[in-house]
């Protein structure tokens, strides 16, 4: 089933932490935590907010975030993982995707209230192997070849945040 809704961003998040939320809510209790959680399971959640640890912080991600109905989406077929679940309160009825230093997205939803949230990845290790391929030799690129190469591997590294109401 096609999304309600679709938006991306490719970018390259500050401190490797893409994070989905609300951002009406205060931060809470457990970010800490979590984000520790996230550094071993690559999502994790304090309840208000997502917090997703990036491979590495050489290349740009590809980041969409989509919303569906009430169904559970098809996952695209492919190399996508087996999906982290998790839900999130939206009480201003706007997502945020991004990581918190001006790289974000908004997303309206149809309603304030619980969302479901599906977050798949894929292409981690090709964007670890990609870069410590070219590490020993990047420090000295010309800064013209070391963009071309960025631009190449540009979201080999890819997440998909999909949203539904609880």
């Amino acid at each position: 089933m096609a999304a309600l809704s679709r938006k991306e961003l490719l970018f390259a998040p500050l401190y490797r932490t893409l994070t989905v939320r609300d951002y009406t809510l205060p931060d809470q209790a457990g970010t800490s935590e979590a984000i520790a959680a996230a550094q071993h399971h690559v999502a994790a959640s304090n309840g208000a907010e997502i917090f997703i640890i990036c491979a590495q912080d050489m290349l740009k991600i590809r980041t969409v975030i989509e919303l569906h109905n009430t169904e559970r989406p098809e996952a695209n077929p492919g190399d996508w993982t087996e999906r982290l679940l998790f839900e999130l309160p939206f009480p201003s009825a706007e997502a945020h995707m991004g990581d918190g230093f001006g790289n974000a997205v908004v997303m309206e939803l149809p309603h304030p209230g619980i969302y479901k949230v599906d977050v798949l990845y894929r292409g981690r290790n090709e964007a670890i192997s990609q870069t410590l391929s070219i590490a020993e030799e990047f420090a000295t690129m010309p800064t013209p070849q070391s963009i071309e190469w960025r631009e190449q591997w540009a979201g080999i590294e890819e997440y998909r945040i999909l949203l539904r109401p609880a």
